[in-house]
């Protein structure tokens, strides 16, 4: 059975409205890996500590693709967090020089958005990423929020922008997604 665009955005939206929640009422959510095999979701348990990893993550995504490929899955669901920097208009237009872009770029890898927003290149955000892939087509819906400052640990205060963008090829997609924290 394949599964449909429209199928894999409930999916999405689900996902991601189900780890909003959990966020507002507990402060937490766990990332999470599902596969959808003819129109039921399978969760596929992992320890929430081994999106920290790169080899551990690395390790994880080829078990999935295996699984995946063994049980004929219609799609993957890859729900994690991570953080990003919203920028301004004017942040923005300093990006079209060359050396700030560099050094932005230089500052992202090497030492975080954390770093960045420090130094001003943006307001730092922490965003749930919902990925629903199939062979060919993925949908990522992400979603800001912000967390109070204070308080140990801090709770969380709004949600910002949501986005959603979709990559149909036509061409088999391989399952890559980048996750950071």
């Amino acid at each position: 059975m394949s599964i449909t665009i429209e199928e894999m955005r409930t999916i999405a939206q689900k996902t991601l409205e189900e780890a909003k929640a959990r966020l507002v009422a507990e402060n937490n959510f766990d990332p999470a890996i599902f596969l959808a095999v003819d129109s039921v979701i399978v969760n596929i348990p992992f320890p929430g500590n081994a999106m920290n990893s790169g080899k551990a993550k690395s390790m994880l995504f080829g078990v999935v693709k295996l699984m995946a490929k063994e049980l004929n899955a219609d799609a993957v669901v890859f729900l994690s967090d991570g953080w990003t920097l919203e920028f301004t208009d004017e942040q923005r237009a300093r990006f079209s020089d060359p050396e700030y872009a560099a050094a932005f770029e230089r500052i992202s890898r090497d030492e975080g958005a954390v770093r960045c927003a420090e130094l001003g290149y943006g307001e730092l955000w922490e965003v749930i990423l919902v990925t629903v892939q199939s062979p060919l087509l993925n949908i990522l819906v992400t979603q800001l929020y912000q967390r109070h400052p204070t308080g140990s640990p801090p709770t969380f205060a709004r949600f910002g922008r949501a986005k959603s963008v979709e990559d149909a090829t036509g061409a088999e997609c391989s399952m890559i997604l980048v996750l950071t924290q």
